[in-house]
């Protein structure tokens, strides 16, 4: 009998690879009914940004072979998961000192997750 060791690393963040939307019609359509059916959305794009993304000051990317990788360095390093079909974002602080990466799946480009350790 064997023993295999597997090291392991700590995921402190991941963008979710779908969520799921719903949407409402703003304002009042005289004689119109709407109603929304839940549509689920994948990641298509991440961004790194130095203080909130509303501020629009992306911080440079690192290429790899299969995709990007960023160094937290400061305090106030913000990521935005965006995703296909919709205008919603989805943002938050990361961990300073924590290391990010967006890899693309071999095969289907057009898939992606992101990571940070």
């Amino acid at each position: 009998m064997g023993l295999t060791l597997i090291a392991a690393s700590t995921v402190l963040l991941a963008c979710p690879t779908t969520i799921e939307t719903k949407q409402e019609v703003v304002g009042e359509l005289d004689g119109w009914h709407s109603h929304d059916q839940p549509v689920k959305h994948r990641l298509y794009d991440v961004g790194i940004y130095d203080g909130d993304p509303k501020l629009r000051r992306s911080l440079v990317t690192l290429p790899t072979q299969s995709g990007y990788w960023w160094e937290v360095r400061n305090a106030d390093t913000w990521v935005q998961c965006s995703y296909r079909g919709t205008s919603l974002v989805l943002t938050r602080v990361l961990n300073k000192g924590s290391t990010c990466e967006l890899r693309r799946e071999q095969g289907d480009r057009s898939r992606i997750s992101f990571s940070c350790e």
